[in-house]
C-alpha cells in the first residue's frame, strides 16, 4: 500500500537488456517484508522486451518507471534514479539479481541501530536458471573490510543499502561516472574513507553469474579503472608511487605470479604505506600489516614454486608446434589463458563460476557444471563436433575429477589434433594421461619442469591415414 509522505527506502534498479530476468528481480522487491519504499526502475534504452515486463507492474503505484530514450550506461542511469529518489535510504537493486524477502528489513534496522554510512551482505552465486552455484562470503570485520578495500571491492553492489542524507553532507552519494563500469567500487572507497561501512554475515542476495553478463573489452575497462581506483587510496596516503611499483602492486593485488625481483619493487611500496598510515591512521595498523603479510606470503610461495617459469616453458614449446592463431580447446581456465591468448584462439570449458572471465575477443568460455563427475558430456560433445580445434590442453577439472576424461573418453575418438596434458608430476594425472593415450593410439613426450611436468600427445601415425 502507498505509503504518505516520502518512503523510507527508495530501491533503484538500473536496467538494460535483462528481459529473461528482470521480472524476478522486481518481484522480489515488491514482496519485501519491509513495505516502506519506492522501487524506481530506470531503462537504460534496452533494445529487447524489458520495457514490457516493466510495464506489468505499472498499476503498483510503489513502482516509478523511468524510460530513457538514449543508452548512458548504468552508473548514469542510477544517479538518474537517485536524483529522483524521495527516501532518505537508497537500496541498490541489478535487474538479473533477486533479493531475499527481508533484505530491506534486515538492512534497514542495521543502518538504524548503527553508526554506518552503507552496509552490503552476503549472499548466493546462482546461475541464468537459479540454481546456486556457491556462497558469497566478504569480509565482516569492519577494520579488515576497509583494509580489503585496497585490494577490490568487496561489497556486492547489489546489496548495498546506504544512507543518502548522511553521504549527501560529503557529496558522495552519486557514482563518479568516470569509472565507468567500477563505479561502484570507487562509491564504496569513498563511503569508507569518510564513514563506517560494514557487511553484514545474513545472505540477503542471490546474485546470478552468466558467462555473457561481461565482455572482454568492459573486462579490460574494469581492470583498468580498478588501478586507477588503487593508485588513488595510495595516494589519499600522501604516497606517488612510481609507474613501476603500481605495476607490481596491481599485479599483487590481482594474484599474478611475480619473479623475485617485482616482488621486491611491491615490498618497497608497501612498506611506504604502512609507515604513512602510521601518520594518516586511515586504517587500522596491525589489521593492514597482517593484511598485506597475507598476500606478500602467498606470491611468495607462488614465486618459489616457480609455476610461471614451467607455464612459459609450455607456451615457447606450443609457440614452435601450432600456427599463430590457431585454435585451442582448453579444459579449465586461469592465469596461463591470457598467455595463450596472446597468440592462439582460445575455447575454455570451466565448472568452476568463478574463473569463466571472457579475456578477449579470440576468447570463448563456457561454464559447465561438473555432471556425473566430468563436466556435462552433452554440453562438451557438442563444443567438439561443432568445431575444429588444432590442441586441445587438459588442465582441469582439479583433483579426482580429472578421472572422469577416462569415462568420457568415447567423446575424443574423432579427434587427431595433438593433446596436452599438465600436472603429469601427479601420479594420478599421469596414469590417467597412459590410458588416454593408450586407448587412442596417442604418443607422448614428458617435459620436466623443476616442480611440475607436462606431456605433449600426437595421433601414431600409422593411425593418421
Amino acid at each position: 500500500m502507498k505509503t504518505k509522505g516520502a518512503p523510507k527506502i527508495s530501491v533503484v534498479m538500473s536496467n538494460f537488456n535483462n528481459e529473461y530476468f528482470i521480472e524476478k528481480s522486481i518481484e522480489s522487491i515488491l514482496n519485501q517484508s519491509f513495505s516502506d519504499f519506492e522501487l524506481i526502475i530506470i531503462d537504460d534504452a534496452s533494445t529487447d522486451k524489458s520495457c514490457q515486463i516493466i510495464d506489468k507492474f505499472s498499476n503498483d503505484n510503489r513502482v516509478r518507471f523511468i524510460k530513457l530514450k538514449e543508452s548512458h550506461g548504468n552508473y548514469k542511469a542510477m544517479n538518474i534514479g537517485i536524483d529522483t529518489s524521495r527516501g532518505s535510504f537508497i537500496a541498490v537493486m541489478n535487474s538479473d539479481d533477486i533479493a531475499d524477502l527481508d533484505r530491506l528489513s534486515i538492512q534497514y534496522k542495521f543502518l538504524k541501530d548503527n553508526s554506518f554510512a552503507c552496509t552490503g551482505s552476503q549472499g548466493y552465486f546462482i546461475d541464468k536458471d537459479d540454481n546456486i552455484l556457491g556462497n558469497l562470503n566478504n569480509p565482516t570485520e569492519i577494520d579488515l573490510l576497509k583494509v580489503s578495500l585496497l585490494k577490490n571491492n568487496f561489497i556486492l553492489h547489489s546489496s548495498l543499502l546506504f544512507n543518502k542524507q548522511l553521504l549527501e553532507k560529503q557529496n558522495i552519494h552519486k557514482y563518479n561516472e568516470n569509472y565507468f563500469i567500477s563505479s561502484d567500487y570507487d562509491f564504496v572507497v569513498r563511503c569508507a574513507y569518510h564513514f563506517r561501512i560494514a557487511n553484514i554475515p545474513e545472505r540477503l542476495m542471490y546474485s546470478r553469474v552468466y558467462p555473457t553478463q561481461i565482455s572482454a573489452t568492459e573486462q579490460e575497462y574494469r581492470t583498468r579503472f580498478i588501478r586507477n581506483i588503487r593508485f588513488d587510496m595510495i595516494n589519499r596516503l600522501g604516497i606517488i608511487p612510481t609507474k613501476k611499483e603500481m605495476y607490481t602492486y596491481n599485479h599483487l593485488m590481482e594474484g599474478t605470479s611475480l619473479c623475485q625481483e617485482e616482488l621486491s619493487a611491491a615490498l618497497i611500496l608497501l612498506n611506504r604505506v604502512l609507515k604513512k598510515n602510521t601518520l594518516c591512521k586511515i586504517y587500522s595498523g596491525d589489521i593492514l600489516f597482517n593484511f598485506f603479510q597475507n598476500i606478500l606470503n602467498e606470491a611468495q610461495i607462488n614465486s618459489e614454486i616457480n609455476l610461471w617459469n614451467l607455464q612459459e616453458d609450455i607456451f615457447r614449446f606450443l609457440e614452435l608446434k601450432l600456427k599463430f592463431g590457431s585454435s585451442i580447446l582448453e579444459f579449465g581456465s586461469g592465469c596461463g589463458t591470457s598467455q595463450l591468448l596472446k597468440s592462439f584462439k582460445v575455447t575454455s570449458i570451466e565448472h568452476d563460476f568463478r574463473y569463466v572471465l571472457k579475456r578477449s575477443k579470440n576468447h570463448s568460455i563456457f561454464h559447465v557444471p561438473i555432471s556425473n563427475g566430468w563436466y556435462d558430456d552433452k554440453f562438451v560433445s557438442g563444443v567438439i563436433q561443432n568445431n575444429k580445434f588444432d590442441l586441445i590442453l587438459i588442465d582441469g577439472p582439479p583433483g579426482n575429477l580429472r578421472q572422469g576424461i577416462l569415462d568420457n573418453i568415447n567423446l575424443f575418438s574423432n579427434i587427431t589434433c595433438p593433446i596436452l596434458f599438465d600436472d603429469v608430476n601427479r601420479e594420478e594425472d599421469m596414469r590417467i594421461m597412459h590410458l588416454f593415450c593408450a586407448k587412442l593410439n596417442y604418443c607422448y613426450q614428458i617435459f620436466q619442469g623443476p616442480y611440475k611436468s607436462f606431456s605433449f600427445c600426437e595421433k601414431s601415425k600409422e593411425n593418421l591415414g
